[in-house]
Parts: structure tokens; sequence; C-alpha cells
């Protein structure tokens, strides 16, 4: 068999003698975690790995055990000391099929040196250890070589020691413009401006360099930097994506973002609060706000969806983005099966997803409201608005707490009431007044059947019910997909007391049954609305303004009895609590379980929607079930009142029941009798419709929320949402780091098991990320990969000090940063040299500085700056500058409308983002859609990113108005409004050669005799001012877009 260690052929043997010969000539020890465990993880662990399932001959080369492993005739895979007695080494050098490893139908094959290494390694021992990633951050000591000076500059002493091993020279530090231009783009963004390159190279000072950086640093558009590339990390978006990809409000959240760099917020904090922001202690808006962070996933609404299923897939996409943001891994796979390489079991997985389960949410958003998907909190535009809100809140607490004095103060007047009263003409129950709508669906009209309570007002029918016998005269049977509905009487509103009743048949028990409700639908609409249900023969009465996080719902301990009639009341008392809900069967209160308690915003349509008895779109209808004289009423009915209401009606007199002390007549007394308590009562109402009015002009945002006593988690078998395994309580991988015991099992604990001194992962993948984005490509490459199957880092000791220098002063990014820029290797030229291109083409260790393609986002920006029209206002909602004709219309059917005045020229960070749509000149430079956390954007070069530079009418705009500014600057010299022109876009003087290219644009431009061609003029909303000579701005429209194609505009070296 061909992964089985069977005794080996007389050839094998053969080989084996002939190893002792093969000593691989090698310069240096073998690190089993730098050079072994790569080659193992790459070729090997896809059969002999972690994965359970698709492991072969019960044989693990991903742990120390199989270094003593030995085959059924007792021969070891590794004999320590001697490569040439160790299966393992015979199985790769095996030229017969059915035993060499990897096998040749994997495809996988070990060149000569790595076959060597693996030979090094037996012989200096087989010394295990962990992949290097899942190593514990120990800061190593700076280096110090024999015979030369120190370096004055940590991150410098470990560079050159790796170059003094490789043999090169580095490069000079950087001209003092190219400089400049470097930090002031990697920092804010933006390039420099001409005066701010003037005063730079007018400061001999050795620490203007440095004070420079401190300057950048404070600047409000490092904030707006350092988002552009979170967002990208939490796959920011303005739509929710999928189908119908609508408008998802979480641009405040951005602006949190942009705050936390441009204050500096300790990068643990930053990653506890959008984490768990809203479970620390004492949160804050702001912290709560923080955890719209992991509300920025896809969503959808499209029709049919399976709520649970994408309720799923959201928790998956946290912990995906969660894994890959953080840690620098990526995890999915092992939501299906053990993961393959690296040391996380699928019942792992699903310990971390126990984390993200108990958010209180829905697996789909409205399609028929704008409401917010819950969890939700109020984005207060001001202190004002937040102060008034407050007040209003303060006031109805105010009023409610003096209900227990009044109560108390009219036990004496109730008590003599009652002594006085014994004829039952004074009190009739329930009162008329409040009856708003009474339906026997006995008198049938042209309109439907007519409401008892109010004159010309019906029922109306949907696919003709069955009329039968009810209780008393006739009832209505319906069949699950036909319904009645009565407009207007019962448009109530969360502030807004109402009582029900209605005489029912319940014909079996269902696992979910509609009775009534007043919606335009379920999922579809967040179930908007309120609604009377049958769940597990229970019954449910429920206020929703976003199920389940904006909500009030109770339900009855008791089933209720089926085939037979009975009479099911309910009442609400306006007050947004569930305390305020009840029920009553055939005159009976019933004890109920509070499902969910927290509605905050209202529950109506405005009046257009009909209470719907028996069906629902896309809902189960009562189907089988009857319903008989219903009654509504706009007031909520005491306890005696229910009681008479909801009495069968067999039981017709209604004089038995007289006024006493049982629990409820004080209640009603007080309402009907008690003038002191009807004032009170009527204040209350008034100061909850006014918080309510406030509310309705609150702004939303999702952020994370937990669901009251939470949620089982299982393995899901094969990752299917409906196919529940094994149950699993919040954990993570041992491998990693063990989780505390004594920590609380929620986000919170999640989060700060990430942030943890011990955790091996953050902090180096955080630092790796910021070096990135200054150098161009991390110290490990694969930023988002930093599992066995990513790269090693290029420089583990750099690597590892900055990491735990990171965490041991305070999680500080800007002291970071400034670390980074002020480095010789950020500062030094990046012109290669001979020596360089030929050793180190990719510039791995360092001997030359940075360059890399600008971002999309600064590309834009940086023409919108250099002509004099980029909008600097902070934060803010999405705008949307120009883009093509028809790209949204293509996808989803919707047309795009370009801003006008101050929107077309805000920096790109604040473009609006359709992830089925997105900005297509951003796509052609490599951004990405945000339909996922992306840790790194892939550069490409095509043919297209020339077209958009040369013809994108945000370009030819900027073109435009740059030209202006030339010829505003200096109207008479031709070169020195070339050399402004450069300037502004390059932050240096144009060269020689540069300057005749430019003139001879400028002079064949102006000589093409096209001074009436309009179209130039015509591209972009802003005009040229009056009184400048046309052909001069046209001729130098051509030369700034020349500028704006420099290498130099493109490429920041």
């Amino acid at each position: 068999m061909k992964h089985s260690l069977h005794s080996i052929t007389h050839l094998m043997l053969g080989l084996l003698a002939i190893l002792h010969a093969m000593e691989t000539e090698v310069g240096a020890a073998i690190d089993f975690t730098r050079d072994v465990y790569p080659i193992l993880s790459d070729r090997c662990f896809a059969c002999h790995g972690p994965d359970a399932e698709a492991r072969k001959a019960d044989l693990r080369l991903d742990q120390e055990g199989f270094i003593t492993a030995s085959s059924s005739e007792g021969e070891r895979l590794v004999q320590p000391g001697d490569a040439a007695s160790s299966i393992l080494i015979a199985r790769i050098h095996s030229e017969d099929p059915d035993s060499v490893m990897p096998p040749p139908e994997s495809f996988l094959t070990l060149n000569p040196d790595e076959k060597a290494t693996l030979s090094q390694w037996i012989n200096e021992g087989a010394s295990w250890g962990k992949h290097w990633a899942f190593e514990r951050v120990v800061a190593p000591k700076i280096p110090q070589m024999d015979g030369v000076p120190p370096a004055p500059h940590p991150i410098d002493a470990f560079i050159e020691k790796t170059l003094s091993v490789k043999g090169l020279s580095t490069r000079e530090e950087a001209s003092r413009e190219r400089l400049l231009r470097r930090v002031h783009l990697d920092l804010t963004g933006l390039p420099p401006s001409p005066d701010t390159l003037e005063r730079f190279l007018s400061d001999s000072d050795p620490l203007a360099y440095e004070r420079m950086v401190d300057q950048l640093l404070a600047s409000e558009h490092y904030g707006e930097r350092m988002a552009m590339e979170w967002l990208d990390v939490a796959r920011f978006a303005d739509t929710y994506g999928y189908q119908a990809d609508r408008f998802n409000h979480l641009w405040p959240w951005r602006d949190w973002v942009i705050g936390a760099f441009n204050d500096n917020l300790p990068y643990d904090t930053f990653i506890l609060h959008q984490m768990a922001g809203d479970l620390i202690d004492q949160p804050t808006q702001q912290s709560i706000l923080a955890t719209a962070f992991h509300r920025n996933h896809r969503q959808t609404n499209e029709g049919g969806s399976v709520n649970e299923e994408f309720r799923v897939e959201y928790n998956a996409d946290r912990l995906k983005t969660t894994a890959l943001a953080f840690m620098g891994l990526t995890i999915e796979c092992a939501r299906c099966h053990d993961h393959k390489y690296d040391p996380i079991s699928q019942k792992d997985y699903y310990r971390l997803f126990a984390f993200f389960n108990n958010t209180d949410e829905s697996g789909l958003y409205s399609h028929f409201t704008d409401a917010i998907p819950s969890p939700t909190r109020f984005l207060y535009q001001n202190t004002g608005q937040e102060a008034e809100h407050r007040r209003a809140m303060e006031q109805i607490r105010a009023l409610e707490a003096e209900e227990s004095m009044l109560r108390a103060s009219a036990r004496e007047p109730f008590a003599l009431w009652l002594q006085n009263t014994t004829e039952k003409e004074d009190f009739i129950l329930p009162p008329n007044n409040a009856l708003v709508g009474h339906f026997d669906f006995e008198t049938k009209e042209e309109k439907g059947y007519l409401n008892l309570a109010q004159a010309d007002h019906y029922a109306s029918l949907g696919d003709q019910p069955e009329s039968i016998d009810g209780p008393t005269g006739k009832a209505l049977r319906f069949d699950g997909e036909n319904s009645a509905s009565i407009a207007k009487v019962a448009d109530f509103n969360r502030n807004q007391a109402f009582s029900m009743s209605v005489s029912m048949w319940i014909p079996e028990v269902r696992d979910r049954l509609i009775v009534m409700h007043h919606s335009k639908a379920g999922s579809d609409a967040g179930s908007r609305g309120y609604e009377l249900l049958l769940e597990d023969g229970h019954a449910s009465f429920a206020l929703i303004h976003f199920w389940p996080g904006n909500a009030i719902k109770i339900r009855t301990r008791e089933r209720l009895p089926i085939e037979q009639w009975l009479t099911l009341g309910w009442t609400y008392d306006g007050s947004s609590r569930a305390s305020g809900m009840a029920f009553y069967l055939n005159g009976q209160p019933m004890e109920v379980e509070i499902e969910r308690d927290s509605l905050y915003r209202d529950i109506s349509y405005g009046g257009n929607t009909p209470l719907q008895l028996a069906a629902r779109f896309r809902g189960r209808g009562f189907k089988g079930g009857a319903l008989d004289n219903l009654k509504i009423y706009d007031r909520a009915l005491s306890a005696p009142e229910m009681a008479l209401a909801t009495r069968q009606p067999s039981v017709a007199d209604q004089s038995t029941e007289q006024p006493s002390d049982k629990p409820g007549w004080f209640d009603y007394w007080l309402q009907h009798h008690h003038e002191p308590y009807q004032a009170w009562l009527g204040k209350l109402q008034e100061a909850r419709g006014h918080e309510s009015q406030l509310v309705e002009r609150l702004r939303e945002i999702m952020v994370m929320g937990e669901i009251p006593g939470g949620r089982q988690t299982h393995v899901l078998i094969r990752g299917q949402y409906d196919q529940p395994g094994e149950r699993v309580s919040a954990g993570t991988p041992d491998s990693i780091l063990p989780f505390p015991e004594d920590w609380p099992a929620n986000r919170l604990g999640l989060a700060r098991w990430l942030v943890d001194r011990d955790h091996p992962l953050t902090s180096r993948v955080v630092v790796n990320r910021f070096w990135q984005m200054l150098f161009g490509r991390g110290l490990v490459v694969t930023s988002e990969d930093f599992g066995s199957q990513g790269a090693q880092p290029s420089h583990p000791e750099l690597l590892d000090w900055l990491a735990a220098s990171f965490m041991d002063t305070g999680w500080d990014v800007k002291r970071l940063l400034k670390l980074m820029v002020t480095s010789q290797a950020y500062r030094r030229d990046s012109a290669p040299t001979t020596e360089m291109t030929d050793m180190d083409p990719k510039n791995l260790w360092l001997a030359r500085g940075p360059h890399l393609r600008l971002m999309a986002e600064m590309l834009r920006d940086q023409a919108l700056s250099a002509a004099g029209i980029l909008s600097t206002k902070l934060g803010g909602p999405s705008v949307k500058p120009y883009q093509p004709a028809g790209v949204w219309k293509e996808v989803s059917g919707a047309t795009y409308q370009a801003d006008k005045g101050e929107g077309l020229h805000r920096r790109s960070l604040y473009t609006y983002w359709k992830r089925t749509a997105p900005p297509p000149a951003m796509l052609t430079f490599d951004a990405t859609t945000r339909e996922d956390c992306v840790a790194r954007r892939i550069t490409t070069n095509t043919p297209l990113q020339a077209l958009v530079l040369l013809n994108d009418p945000q370009f030819v705009e900027a073109a435009r108005m740059l030209a202006q500014r030339m010829l505003v600057a200096f109207p008479e010299d031709l070169s020195a409004q070339l050399t402004f022109g450069v300037q502004c876009v390059l932050g240096r003087p144009p060269y020689p050669e540069e300057v005749q290219w430019l003139e001879r644009i400028y002079q064949e431009r102006l000589d093409s005799g096209q001074d009436t061609d309009e179209s130039l003029e015509s591209v972009g909303t802003l005009a040229w001012k009056e009184g400048l000579d046309r052909n001069s701005l046209k001729a130098l429209s051509a030369v700034s877009l020349a500028i704006l194609n420099f290498d130099e505009a493109i490429v920041r070296r």
C-alpha cells in the first residue's frame, strides 16, 4: 500500500546503504521551523496532516510523534542522527511510483535541495518545534556585529546583519524631495504641497525630517490614510451586497475608524472595541459604534432565502474576518473538516464560531421597509439631540416612578368605592367606547363582513375562506392561503395601548401558524408590526420594529387546547415593555414567558397596512383553523374587562361579575374612576408619544448585541446550517493559545484572548501589515496567511522584535510607524544598482528603499490635490463622484446619480461603495469589491489603467484645474508654469529633459489650431475662470495630463 509503513524491498535497502555516502554539503545548521516545517506542510500535510478525514495510513507528520513512529515490522520512519536508516528519506528518494513520496498522483515533488534539507535535519538529530508563527513572541537582542559600529536605529541593526550575510551593499539616502513625497503619501495619502516642500528644503536642521514625521502623524489626514487600509480588512461598503444590494447606513463606523487612528487609540483597544465594545465595562456610544466592524459583512433580502442559513453565514464571515484580520489565518476550510495544514480542528472552528453565535440578529434585512437590522444603536447628530432624548426618557421614568405613590394613596378611596358600589349599572364591562372593531362574521355585504362597532367599515376577504358554524353563529375557516383583512381600526404604534380577543378553533399542533398580524411580511419586512402566532401549540404575541433585536414578545407557558372552540384575548399597555403584555384564555389570565424585551422604535406603517387574519406573504397560514367574534379595543383592558371579553359565549350573564378586591379590580377602578390616576396616565401617554416622535428622527446603525440567555452551538456537519452535530461551547484552539477558564466565554473574552501578551499571532500580523503599507510587501509577504502554507518571514528576528516592542510599549501605532519611517531602510533611495538587480531583484533584503504603485485612492486624491480642488472635509456620508453611465443599471437596475459640488471632489476614501458595482476606476487600479476581508491588494499592470488616467473625467478635470492653477500662478512664464505643475504632482522640480518634453507637448497642443474645440473644457463641472487665455489653458491641460501620467506620479519611489 502506498501510504503504509510496510517493510521495504531489497531495492530500498540498497538505497539506504548508498545514502550513507550522500551527506549534503550545507553551511549552516538546519532550523526546523524555518527549513523543515514548510516542506512537510506543503508536500505532506494534505495526506498526513491535521485533517483526520483526509489522513492516510493513520500517519501524522504535523506532530512530533512521527519521529518515533515505526512500521508494522519495527522500522523507524525517522532515525535521529542517521538519515540513511530513515524510511522517510528512502521514500522521498525512491523511484518506485508505488513507494515514492509524495505519490505521483498528488502532483507534488521535492527538489534536490529540499531532499538534502530533510537529510541534514535528521542527521543533526531531527529536533522538533512549532510552526514559527505559533511560538510566543519574544524580543530578540538587537544585533551587534563584531568590529562594526552599532547601527543607530534598531530596525537597521537587524537589516544590516542580514545584508552582511548576503553580501549586499546599501543605497544612500533618497533625496530630500523624494523622501518628503514618500513619507507624505505613506502617512497621509496625499502629496506635499509646493509650500511644504519649500519649507522642508529650507530647514537644514538634522531633525527636520523627524519633525515632519511628527507633523504628518498629527495631521487629521493621517487617520484617513490609515482607514484606507482598514476598510479593505473590515470589508466596509455602503450597500448590503447580494442581489438587491441596497444602501446600508454604516458610514459613521468609518468616521469612528478615522477618529480612532487620529486619536492614536492603542491597537489592543482598537481590537477590543470593534470585537466587543458593547460588552466592556461602562460601554460608551463610541465603543458600541465600533462593533459595527462585525456588521460590515454582506447581507441578503432575496425572496426565498432561509433566515437561519444566512444567519449562520454571517457568523461564519465574522469568524473568517476575525481570523484573517487579527491572526493572519485562513480558517474557513475548518468549517467542513479539520484544517489540512494548520492545527485547527473542525471542533476548534465551531468553538470559535460560538463566540459570535449569540448575536441577536436576523439572517435577512427588510425588503419592504428601510429599518436597520437589529441590533442597532442610535446615532445622535449632536449633543443637543442626545440631551433632548435623554430628557424625554428621564421624564418617562420620573412619571413611571410616581405610579407606586398614586396607587398607595388610592387604596382608601378604592375601598370606599367597593363599599358603595352594589349595583351592576355602576359599571359596564367592557365599555363600548373602547371597542373600535367587532366582527362576528355573520353580516356579509358586498364590501365584506360588517364591523359592528363602526359604520361603513368592513373586513374584506382574500380567496374566500369558508363560512362554517361557529360558537355563536357563523365563523370563518381558512386553508393557509386565504385570509381576511381589516383596514385602519387596528393600526396601532408602540406607545398606543390596545387589546384584542377572538374565538378560535385550532385543528392541530404545528411548529408555527399565523393567526393574525399587522405587517407587510415576516422576514421580508423584518416582521415589523405586531403579530399573534401559534408556536408549537403555544400562543405568542409580539410588537416588532425589526426582529429579533428591536421587539417585545411574550409566549404562553401552556399550550392552547386543540379541536375545540376557545376564546383568547391579549392586551398591551403602550409601555414598549414585555411586562405590559398579557394573555387571557376563556376568561382567565395565562402565565407567560418573555422572549424579547427591547422595543425602541415604532411598529406601524403609517396607516397603509391592514390587520390580516390567517395568512401572510411567504408565511405559514392558519391552515384548518377557524376564527369568530373578533374584537379590537383601542386601550388596554383591565383584568376584569378581559375576563369578560374572553369568557366563553355560553357564559352569557355578566351580572355575576361584581367589583371586589380581587387582583385587577383595583386597576379597573384606577383607570375609570380615579381622576388623579387618569390625569397621571394621560401625562405618561403624552410623554411616551413625545419620546416616540423624537426617536423617529434619530438615525441608527447596526452594531453587535447578545441574545438573552445565549444560543446553543453545534458542529455543523459539512458546514451545513441544518445539519447540527456535536454540541460545543465557546473556546479557542489550544495549539494557538489556551483560553483561560475564568474569562467570559463571549466576544469580550475572545477579544482579550486576541490581545493577550502570550498570543503568538496578533502583534506579528499587525506589525507586518504596517510594514507592508510602508515598504510595499510585508516581512511575511503572505500577510493574509501566517499559517504553515504562508511564506516564511524574510527577517524573522526583526518581525519578532517589532511585535514585542509594539506590545510592550502600549500597542502605540504612531510610535511604531515613526520607528519604521525614520529607519535608514525606509529612507534609502529606491533605485537598484546592478548588483541589487542581480542578487535581490525583489528587494527582499532591503538594501534599497521601497517603491510601490500608488493605491487607487491615492492616484485620484493626488490628482485632485495637485489641481487644488480636493475637499479636505473630514468624515461624513459617502459621496458619488464621476462614474461611467450605466454601471449600476447593468447589475441592479438602479441609476447612478453623481453628486454636485463638493461631493465630486472629496477624498476617495469617502466614495460610495456599491458591492455589486464598485467604482470602476478604482477597480481598474486593484481596489477590492469589499465582499470579503482582504489583507493585501494584488497589484496589476494593465492597459485599462492608462486609459483611466488619460480619459477618466476625474483626471481630465483635475488636469484642467491644474492647468489653470499653473497659469494663474505664473501668467507669463512657461518655464515657471511647468516647474510649478511638476512640483504640485511630484514634489520636486522637473529634470531638464522633462522640461523639454513638456514644452514640446505644450507647443504641439498650442499649434494644433483647435482653439474652438470645446470638448476639453466641458469635461467635469468646474469651469475655468473668466479672462484666462483658453488656448494656453488647453495646452497646459495637455501638459498637466502628461505630468499625472509620469512614472513617479503613479509609482511612489
